[in-house]
């Protein structure tokens, strides 16, 4: 099984992603059984290079992308101008809520065609086209000039820059707005709002400490620290976080003076607050004083109690400062739930199939 990863849509990402394929398949002996194209996070880039990857999938001459503008030269269709990579193989392609523009289009290639199946969230919803213009001054001006649509004839532009909201601000299309299209298999896609796909999963959520522990830096300058100390690090499939190390980190932490509220610290400095206005708060203090000495030592204790995922980022910093983002992909697959649905779905073939039918069968 082949995992492919492409943060953006640069020049020659299509030759790139092709030769990436191609050593896989070289390097497995076999035919390949399944393709994972993880497109999460990418936010785009060159139009042409979304054709030649979308290009890898499909048959030479499918429609890729149609491009329509007020100015007839910025209308076009957009086909496959080249032999495919591969047309048989099944194919999962990963997106998420920061997948956008160039990502979508290969999303939606393999979708309306249905060439593959669409894993994770909804994507951004970015369906136009934009030109850059110079100005004087070394300034520059970016022009929306078309809105691109899919094969199916959707756009799946998601912000309506048309009509504001009371406040002015901009607002995403409305449901009543959306209109449905088909793939060529017949299955119902809508334009408005992104590519959805026909797996999702869920976001992943990180505790409040887990959060703060990476918003203020302490897991970066951790791994800053460890690597200036350590001239080796295990191989990437092969590293964990041990307890020893992550008894290292809490005291890296503690030295720094951690500043760190739970949830349920926040939620009684508000009821605190309102206390007093409604000057209740000496009438409750001894019982303010004990609940504020049990958080605190629940706070304390959160370090350990998410273990699990605060190991997992100090994993992926660690990782990523010897083996760089190659090292650090491979040492979050088996942590990754999209990662892991993907594999599940191109594992059971019968699903694979139904997840393509127009009738889920």
């Amino acid at each position: 099984m082949a995992y492919v990863v492409l943060a953006q849509f640069r020049p020659n990402a299509g030759p790139e992603v092709r030769k990436a394929l191609e050593q896989l398949r070289t390097k497995a002996g076999v035919p390949l059984k399944g393709i994972i194209l993880d497109l999460r996070n990418n936010p785009g880039g060159l139009l042409n290079e979304a054709i030649n990857v979308s290009n890898l999938f499909v048959a030479k001459g499918e429609r890729i992308v149609e491009t329509k503008g007020r100015m007839e030269n910025m209308s076009a269709v957009h086909t496959a101008p080249n032999s495919p990579f591969d047309i048989e193989t099944p194919l999962v392609v990963l997106v998420n809520q920061r997948a956008a523009s160039a990502s979508e289009i290969v999303a939606g290639v393999v979708q309306d065609l249905d060439r593959g199946v669409i894993v994770g969230r909804r994507s951004y919803g970015k369906g136009l086209v934009q030109t850059t213009l110079p100005l004087s001054y070394q300034a520059q001006i970016k022009i929306t000039t078309a809105r691109y649509y899919t094969p199916s004839g959707r756009c799946i532009q998601a912000i309506d820059y048309k009509h504001n909201d009371a406040d002015g601000g901009v607002v995403t299309r409305a449901d009543s707005t959306k209109q449905a299209f088909t793939t060529r298999r017949g299955r119902k896609v809508q334009d408005g709002g992104g590519i959805e796909p026909e797996v999702k999963v869920a976001d992943r959520e990180f505790h409040k400490i887990t959060v703060d522990l990476a918003t203020q830096n302490h897991i970066f300058d951790f791994a800053t620290e460890y690597r200036s100390t350590h001239d080796k690090l295990a191989a990437p499939g092969d590293f964990t976080v041990d307890a020893a190390l992550f008894d290292q980190f809490v005291e890296f932490v503690r030295a720094r003076k951690f500043s760190y509220r739970s949830p349920a610290e926040q939620e009684l400095a508000g009821v605190e607050d309102q206390l007093k206005k409604e000057n209740y708060a000496e009438k409750v203090a001894p019982m303010l004083a004990s609940l504020k000495e049990a958080l605190k030592a629940q706070a304390a204790a959160d370090m350990q109690n998410y273990r699990e995922e605060v190991s997992l980022l100090i994993k992926r910093e660690l990782v990523g400062r010897y083996y760089y983002q190659t090292g650090e992909h491979e040492a979050t697959l088996k942590d990754d739930a999209d990662i892991r649905e993907a594999i599940k779905v191109l594992g059971e073939p019968a699903r694979y199939t139904a997840l393509l039918r127009p009738d889920g069968k």
